[in-house]
């Protein structure tokens, strides 16, 4: 490693395409870099690396930030993620006026930094270990929950059990390669994998109880709907979205047949109301027949308006939820009322949540569902009061008019 490097450039240049792009990227952000540099730090001294060796670690630890930042890929593969790395660092090395022979050490170097892989190279060695003791330190859990979201904001298609099963499964491969990282690190790691299965089953629990207590079912049930949904996850799904999306698209049209005759009741009733009034103030009426029939007529119409108003008054709604009630699927996000006092942030890491789970999805389709059910029957319940009304009112200032003028 002849080739001076320069660090600085590096790290300037990395820290402000991180920065920029620090909306998804919750765990390896800029604190996170500060943190790698230490234990590279750290083990580069106990492992006899120059100074020379720890800039160029240096070096590559800012631009893997880059390609974490920037990831463009949405799945676990690291093969794609890799060949991306690869060309994207030669081109940021290209812009920034790298020599071409640092560029394509320092592109192979981080293109290979994957925890899939064996390494043999005392570098990546340092640079593996140094990634594995962020997560077990003291905060490690917090951090493992960090990437995890960061993910999802990134596009990654992982349900949360899912996610649990991926993470446990690196970390019980994972191995330190150097003796300091073994003797004070190695323990923490396998503690760090029984904590995060406990902590699966926990979920696990957590789930089945929220869904005894939102069907009313026992336990047995509960196994038995288990069984029936790994059946229905074989099925075609588009089966299932089209019954949905049918069905939802025939209630809104259902709503918006509401909505246009209330506002018809609330026009009809509004002229005649004028029509009264008018008649009224521009020739005061002292006839009993017409002042009683004309009275009840203006009492019907405005009873008539009021009903008309309630079937369109939109409720008010709290517009946020808890991270506990959107992991307990409790939240339906499909409805605005529900999240528009919810930070953009957290808007997103709950929707992602949802969407990368099927079974969750569909369970805020057919809530989304329900509540436009409920919603349609108030609003029915309200405009048939409001045409019953106007129509009784009529008939009866009609009925009562002609009864008076027979006496």
């Amino acid at each position: 490693m002849s080739t001076k490097i320069p660090l600085a450039l590096i790290a300037d240049n990395c820290t402000q395409i991180i920065i920029e792009n620090d909306d998804k990227t919750i765990y390896t952000d800029i604190g996170y870099q500060y943190r790698l540099e230490r234990y590279i730090k750290k083990l580069g001294l106990e492992e006899g690396l120059s100074q020379e060796e720890l800039d160029f670690l240096f070096a590559a630890k800012w631009l893997e930030g880059v390609i974490q930042a920037e990831n463009p890929t949405t799945t676990l593969d690291y093969n794609q993620l890799a060949v991306y790395a690869g060309e994207r660092v030669k081109q940021l090395c290209l812009e920034w006026g790298i020599e071409s022979d640092l560029a394509s050490r320092l592109a192979t170097f981080v293109s290979n930094i994957r925890p899939d892989k064996t390494l043999d190279n005392k570098l990546d060695q340092i640079y593996n270990d140094a990634v594995w003791i962020d997560y077990t330190l003291g905060n490690g859990r917090d951090n493992l929950k960090k990437y995890y979201q960061q993910l999802l904001l990134q596009g990654y298609n992982i349900e949360r059990l899912g996610w649990y099963d991926v993470i446990t499964g690196y970390l019980e491969s994972a191995e330190f390669y150097t003796q300091y990282a073994k003797n004070n690190y190695q323990k923490a790691l396998k503690d760090l994998v029984k904590s995060l299965k406990q902590e699966k089953k926990q979920l696990e629990k957590r789930m089945d109880l929220a869904l005894k207590q939102q069907l009313n079912i026992s336990e047995k049930e509960i196994k038995k709907l288990k069984k029936n949904l790994q059946n229905v996850k074989k099925r075609d799904d588009r089966g299932i979205q089209t019954l949905l999306r049918t069905t939802l698209r025939n209630h809104y049209t259902l709503n918006q047949m509401i909505d246009r005759k209330a506002n018809i009741m609330i026009t009809v009733n509004s002229i005649i109301l004028s029509l009264l009034l008018g008649g009224i103030i521009s020739d005061p009426v002292e006839d009993p027949v017409r002042v009683s029939s004309l009275l009840l007529l203006t009492v019907a119409c405005m009873a008539s308006i009021f009903f008309a108003i309630l079937s369109i008054r939109p409720n008010k709604t709290q517009g946020d939820f808890t991270e506990e009630e959107i992991r307990e699927r409790k939240g339906n996000l499909l409805y605005f009322g529900n999240f528009h006092n919810m930070h953009i942030r957290d808007f997103e890491w709950a929707f992602m949540q949802m969407i990368n789970n099927g079974e969750h999805l569909y369970e805020a389709m057919i809530r989304d569902y329900y509540y436009l059910g409920v919603t349609l029957s108030k609003k029915y319940k309200h405009l048939r009061k409001s045409l019953n009304i106007f129509l009784f009112g009529f008939i009866g200032a009609v009925v009562l008019n002609l009864i008076i003028r027979m006496i």
